[in-house]
């Protein structure tokens, strides 16, 4: 009975780690992390198989013997309480010798029974170990996905700050460019004043070269009268004296 106790409740933990096991199965968001679970999952159900298969084994063998033990325990009382005739007694003779040997075939039967309750015991105790490394390794994976978690987040942090700096910069690249266009539009007027300045200039100096071309030929026209107008008062001056007997 102790055995069975023992067994249903080690069934009962394993059902639960089971359970627990399906439970963080489907928790895990990761790929790699869900195939390592369903693998320990499967070592698992398999054990547990095993076990219950060893669990219905030494419940058939055990009502197997209390039925023979029943049925020796009925034919000695009926024994008792009735006097026999040869016949009879030579007859339950046999009976009691077949009982008794088909007892001793129970017996060994059950001491290996014992013998494998004692294999399932061990089995067990290896399954709870194992149990409790699949439950460490769980945890191990856990961890493990809770620092791949981690260092997403932080990646998508530093992601979305970068982005955000890319943004900056492709703003003040526009508007960079904005400022040089409008830059160039300046330029571009100061070019365009400056040669319609160039070409004003160039028609004044023009005009002042044109001018001062007729000042030097008037300048040089008004010498010339000049020059004339003293030869004809030189020579007004030389008939004048000789005129007057002046030498």
């Amino acid at each position: 009975m102790a055995a069975d106790v023992q067994l249903m409740f080690t069934k009962i933990q394993s059902d639960i780690c089971i359970n627990d096991l399906a439970e963080q199965l489907n928790c895990c968001s990761n790929s790699h992390l869900s195939t390592k679970l369903e693998v320990l999952k499967s070592e698992l159900e398999s054990s547990m198989a095993k076990s219950r298969a060893l669990g219905d084994r030494n419940d058939e063998m055990s009502v197997e013997l209390e039925e023979h033990a029943t049925r020796d325990e009925n034919a000695e009382r009926s024994y008792s309480k009735r006097s026999l005739c040869a016949p009879e007694k030579k007859y339950l003779t046999v009976l009691k010798a077949e009982a008794e040997i088909t007892v001793e075939k129970l017996k060994d039967k059950l001491t290996a029974l014992y013998g494998q309750g004692a294999t399932r015991k061990k089995a067990q105790s290896s399954q709870l170990k194992r149990t409790k490394e699949l439950e460490d390794k769980i945890l191990e994976l856990e961890a493990d996905r809770q620092s791949v978690i981690y260092d997403k987040r932080e990646k998508t942090t530093a992601y979305d700050m970068m982005k955000a700096e890319l943004d900056c910069s492709l703003l003040s690249l526009e508007c960079c460019k904005e400022e040089k266009q409008k830059l160039e539009a300046i330029l571009q007027q100061c070019k365009e004043e400056s040669l319609k300045m160039s070409k004003e200039l160039g028609s004044r100096r023009e005009l002042v070269q044109r001018c001062s071309s007729h000042k030097n030929i008037e300048m040089e026209e008004n010498d010339r009268l000049d020059m004339d107008d003293q030869m004809s008062e030189l020579d007004d001056n030389n008939t004048t004296a000789v005129s007057s007997g002046e030498p």
